[in-house]
């Protein structure tokens, strides 16, 4: 058992690494995302639990690098405005603003997707970093909340309105920032983060645990809007998005129990090959492309649990 940044890290292997050379280039990127926060976090509450239909692999797979299915499993999300219309800087309406993707991959089979919010027709690299947006927190805050972070940290963190991804192999994360459509119609843009746990119950079922974590340095009003819009969305018992993932999920599992992937056939996880294009100047370590819509990560995560399993029967 190891401990970083509060969290407990543990293994049956005996022979296993040490924690700093498993999470490898990882670390940097949980680095900046909690460094954002001022660096000092909470627990709020107890984990969330709920157990879903599919292997542990499906939910998991769907952190790594997941964009292509938000206009068709989440569109009802997408219709309630979920998302809104906040502008970081908290005016309304997002008109000329684009979501650009970066996906990123180790060959450990950790990875991260970032979306970044910039002005139409902008590339990533033409973000004003002279004045760093911070969707979700204050504005007033943004100096103070990022105080912690290397310059480094401001160049992936800024202007970020959502990253997620998987610590290899089963550990996953979500930051993200979401409107009034979960709250009053006077609730700014707040973002959350959660950090979840995919564990096997079966082959064909999983326990998800959740824990919901708010920057200390925020006052107490602010983290209780930010876990309550979690717990409105990307929860259990949400009302958006775990729904429908959820059954995505078990429709998944039970096409494979009666398909040819179920048997040991192929999988098609050609998504964006030849199509995205390198980061250029990305500040952190690993491979980066832009590609609001990739398997990349996926590759990545399926490349290592394969290695590790070996021949399969």
């Amino acid at each position: 058992m190891a401990c970083r940044r509060g969290f407990l890290f543990a293994t049956w292997d005996t022979e296993a690494p040490a924690l700093e050379d498993y999470l490898g280039e990882i670390a940097w990127y949980l680095d900046a995302i909690l460094d954002c926060g001022a660096g000092e976090w909470e627990v709020c509450g107890p984990p969330q639990r709920v157990r879903t239909k599919g292997n542990w692999k499906i939910p998991t797979d769907n952190f790594a690098g997941d964009g292509y299915h938000m206009r068709t499993t989440h569109q009802i999300a997408l219709d309630q405005g979920i998302y809104g219309d906040t502008l970081a800087d908290g005016t309304r309406g997002r008109a000329g603003t684009d979501l650009v993707a970066v996906n990123i991959a180790t060959p450990a089979g950790h990875s991260v997707r970032a979306g970044y919010v910039v002005e139409s027709g902008l590339s990533l690299e033409d973000r004003d970093l002279t004045a760093p947006q911070y969707p979700g927190y204050p504005p007033e805050r943004w100096a103070e909340l990022t105080a912690a972070q290397t310059p480094e940290q401001v160049r992936f963190t800024s202007h970020c309105e959502v990253a997620h991804g998987v610590v290899f192999p089963n550990t996953v994360f979500l930051s993200v920032a979401h409107d009034r459509a979960v709250g009053e119609d006077t609730d700014p843009l707040t973002r959350y983060l959660v950090v979840r746990s995919h564990v096997p119950v079966s082959a064909r079922e999983t326990e998800c645990l959740y824990w919901t974590l708010a920057p200390t340095a925020m006052d107490t009003e602010w983290r209780r809007r930010s876990y309550r819009f979690q717990a409105r969305t990307q929860s259990a018992g949400g009302i958006l998005f775990e729904m429908d993932d959820f059954e995505n999920f078990a429709r998944i599992d039970a096409a494979l129990a009666r398909s040819a992937p179920g048997r040991g056939g192929p999988v098609d996880l050609t998504l964006g090959v030849g199509r995205s294009t390198p980061a250029r100047g990305f500040p952190g370590p690993a491979r980066a492309e832009v590609a609001t819509l990739s398997e990349h990560n996926q590759r990545a995560f399926y490349q290592r649990w394969s290695t590790l399993m070996g021949e399969l029967p």
